[in-house]
């Protein structure tokens, strides 16, 4: 399949993107009810009927396709509705959820660490790490992923703001991605399924399959394969993810949220000499009826001239750095946060009791593996250099 036009006809990351996951649409064969997962069944207090909340394919298919003795004789899914990525998003249940979760003693460690992205493969196309930049970072709980297409890095590296773009631009600037929440591991062989909590890509329409995968370890620990869950009549996953360890990605590890009210959710982790950082855009920037993707909903608001909505839209914020630079940020989301630092002297504070407070806001500590003085020393030994 070609990639999709855009723009000024240059290719679509995100589409791509979301062709390799699904193997080029095969998965919507694979989720099925007969399976166990009945995508068209989602009138629940979390998934209003909605004629946007799924796509056709998946109505059509799942009502309408012919019997394949193949299919029909795949293995159950073994998945449950709370598995969807956005169901306690879109229910306002993250902050409990994931307390409870923790509580509970949910957490692992065996994907723990900071990680880089080789290889993506699905379908009939792969990318790799010289068409986008990827940063996975992962305590035993919570976890931030930033992915920056390569293309990106030339075509905006002058500008200072989403001000300074024009729409076209705009709508081109919607192709990257971040997400952040909880990762729960178990089973065995070891599987994962991602909760979101922040992603880009959730304008209001949920993502109809889970973010769930099986995890083969390599026998250093340092690389490992994501398999996606389903397997089609043959035993094969529909899409697979390479990752290893970044330079100085192991080790003691801290995971905050933002925990005040009214403010936008972010969150911030540490995993050795690595971080990411992650700030929600605002609740109003959701477009109501909810579209059925971040690009689309960025090429209507470019059509309607709808500059401020379309600006809100991409003001969601994410970026990696290191520790040891002085919390120099070196990829963002936005490009002109790069070279810039997370914060300078006297915006942090840690309490005798481990409270958290960034520019005065509470911040809770959700999972910490160092003292309070490290964790004084990690954060209020920075240099002064310009802050974002």
């Amino acid at each position: 399949m070609p990639p999709a036009p855009t723009v000024e006809g240059r290719p679509n990351w995100s589409d791509k993107q979301g062709r390799i996951l699904t193997g080029d649409g095969q998965i919507t064969q694979l989720y099925t009810p007969e399976r166990g997962f009945p995508f068209a069944d989602v009138s629940n207090s979390a998934y209003p009927p909605s004629s946007s909340s799924l796509p056709f394919t998946l109505h059509s298919w799942c009502s309408q396709r012919e019997p394949d003795s193949q299919l029909e004789a795949l293995k159950p899914l073994d998945l449950t509705q709370e598995e969807l990525p956005h169901h306690h998003l879109r229910n306002k249940t993250t902050t409990p959820a994931f307390r409870q979760w923790r509580k509970d003693g949910r957490t692992n460690e065996l994907i723990a660490g900071a990680w880089c992205r080789p290889l993506f493969v699905g379908g009939w196309e792969h990318s790799d790490s010289t068409q986008e930049k990827v940063f996975n970072l992962q305590t035993r709980s919570l976890f931030i992923d930033i992915r920056i297409p390569q293309s990106s890095l030339v075509r905006f590296r002058d500008h200072t703001s989403l001000d300074t773009m024009s729409a076209d631009e705009l709508v081109l600037f919607a192709q990257r991605h971040a997400f952040a929440g909880y990762s729960v591991v178990s089973g065995s062989p070891p599987r994962c399924v991602r909760h979101h909590a922040i992603d880009w890509n959730y304008v209001g329409a949920p993502r109809p399959r889970p973010n769930k995968w099986r995890i083969e370890m390599g026998r250093s620990g340092d690389v490992w394969k994501e398999w996606g869950w389903p397997t089609d009549q043959f035993g094969q996953h529909v899409y697979m993810e390479r990752w290893e360890r970044l330079p100085n990605g192991s080790g003691k590890s801290i995971a905050l949220r933002r925990s005040t009210p009214g403010e936008r959710d972010a969150f911030l982790i540490v995993v050795g000499d690595h971080f990411n950082y992650i700030v929600n855009r605002t609740p109003t920037a959701l477009p109501a009826p909810a579209p059925a993707s971040l690009g689309a909903a960025a090429a209507k608001m470019a059509r309607d001239e709808n500059r401020a909505g379309l600006e809100a839209l991409l003001g969601l914020r994410a970026g990696h750095g290191t520790v040891s630079s002085g919390w120099r940020v070196d990829a963002a989301l936005h490009p002109w946060e790069e070279g810039l630092t997370l914060f300078g002297p006297g915006d942090i504070t840690v309490s005798d009791a481990g409270e958290f407070a960034w520019h005065g806001q509470p911040w809770e500590m959700f999972e910490n593996d160092f003292t309070i003085e490290e964790t004084r020393a990690l954060f209020l030994g920075v240099p002064s250099f310009s802050k974002l």
